[in-house]
């Protein structure tokens, strides 16, 4: 009987669970807020010091964040193995920004994190893998690993409930049962001089992009450019065949989004965030420095760039600001509708039964919803495409559309008299794929 009382305990809790999460998806709530970091690279004077109240003081006013990423280099060379700034800047951040750090911290290593200078038996054990990149488990990489021992130390002490005893090698991590976190090291081979050709161990990678319930996302110091042309291939494989959503990274010190070209079956391209140095130095005249912030809403995130200045404090980045992502697990078509129809009927079912019969005269919300449905799983070229189908008299859509302006895009189009060519002409897009 207790067995019994337990599994009725847990259905219920599923169930409520359930509710939770289509009722944030229907409504468009926020479900994770991230902040993504790079590149620290402290040197304590104070550009930094200023930086670093600001950046707190901003976060809070843009808050409240969900988790913490930074994509490696957390000290410059000149400190050696010496983690101190970084470890106590991360730890004031985490508790000023009210996250577990042992949950919400995400961290990875850079080209700055591995010991230096370089050995002789690193050069040497370099030049082998670059020469043939497919001996990646070799005993040169082992011993390559080898120079990250005061960055798995420094990891370790940071996050002692870390669940890794070998931080510097690649894993995944789960924030709290919503979406993976892939950690991969890009910068085993890194001399500190050549940006190109960098590698990681591509076997292990690969057995961690597994297909999953859940959205992953790779977080690596090196710019997917900048990977050996071998290893970027499988890299690409890869993500084609998991759930792998987007590919954060740092190292270049200079913000970018863009997409790779993957051609999965439902989408074809996946995007390559990289951050800006976050730690300000005033002898540095080439780096930007910055943050982004990321908001998942939906099934897509929106970024946020915001660039740093001395004599301006952070400010609005429209080169990163705008951009959107997608974050919500892959379905195909057919099957992410039968689950969002399903969704309805765990709603507010009076409430949405209001809305409903509201937007039926400006157009029919069952056409709404499949036409937003279709919307958010759409690939920027597909967007391109629908555009180029929408009469001039309608406007035209954007890569970040929310609830509201999707549901006056449909209001528009009904006015048009178009409302069905263009959901028939959405449908088609999904069934030539």
């Amino acid at each position: 009987m207790q067995c019994l009382q337990n599994i009725a305990y847990i259905s219920r809790k599923n169930i409520k669970n359930l509710y939770k999460f289509w009722y944030y998806w229907k409504r468009g709530e926020i479900l994770m807020k991230w902040l993504h970091l790079s590149d620290l690279h402290i040197r304590e004077n104070a550009d930094w010091n200023i930086f670093r109240q600001e950046l707190v003081e901003h976060c809070k006013v843009n808050g409240p964040i969900d988790l913490v990423i930074v994509t490696g280099d957390f000290h410059d060379f000149k400190d050696k193995d010496d983690f101190s700034l970084a470890e106590s800047f991360l730890k004031e951040l985490m508790e000023d920004l009210h996250l577990d750090i042992s949950q919400d911290l995400f961290l990875i290593p850079g080209n700055h994190d591995g010991s230096y200078p370089i050995v002789e038996h690193k050069r040497g054990n370099v030049a082998v893998l670059k020469g043939d990149p497919t001996s990646i488990n070799k005993k040169e990489w082992i011993e390559l690993l080898s120079q990250f021992e005061a960055y798995e130390n420094f990891v370790l002490s940071l996050i002692p409930e870390y669940p890794f005893n070998h931080p510097a090698r690649e894993h995944c991590r789960t924030w709290r049962g919503k979406i993976n976190f892939i950690h991969c090291n890009s910068a085993v081979v890194s001399d500190g001089v050549d940006k190109k050709d960098q590698m990681l161990d591509i076997d292990s990678f690969s057995k961690l992009c597994i297909d999953s319930e859940l959205p992953s996302i790779i977080l690596i110091h090196n710019h997917i450019d900048d990977i050996n042309e071998e290893q970027r291939k499988r890299i690409i494989g890869a993500m084609r065949c998991s759930n792998i959503r987007a590919y954060f990274c740092g190292d270049r010190h200079i913000q970018e989004v863009r997409q790779i070209d993957v051609r999965d079956r439902q989408n074809c391209q996946i995007p390559c965030v990289a951050s800006y140095k976050s730690a300000p130095d005033i002898s540095d005249k080439y780096s930007t420095n910055g943050v982004i912030i990321g908001t998942w809403n939906e099934e897509k995130a929106k970024l946020k760039g915001w660039s740093w200045e001395i004599e301006k404090s952070f400010e609005i980045d429209s080169q990163i600001t705008g951009q959107t992502i997608e974050m919500g697990v892959c379905f195909n078509h057919q099957n992410k509708e039968e689950k969002w129809m399903a969704s309805t009927s765990l709603i507010d079912k009076n409430e949405d039964k209001k809305n409903e019969i509201e937007r039926s005269k400006e157009g029919g919300a069952d056409k709404e919803r499949q036409i937003r449905l279709l919307y958010f799983n759409m690939s920027e070229t597909q967007i391109e495409k629908v555009n180029r189908k929408i009469p001039a008299n309608v406007r035209k859509l954007g890569c970040n559309e929310t609830l509201e302006s999707m549901r006056e895009f449909v209001v528009q189009l009904n006015e048009k008299k178009c409302l069905d060519e263009i959901l028939y002409f959405m449908k088609n897009l999904f069934e030539e794929m």
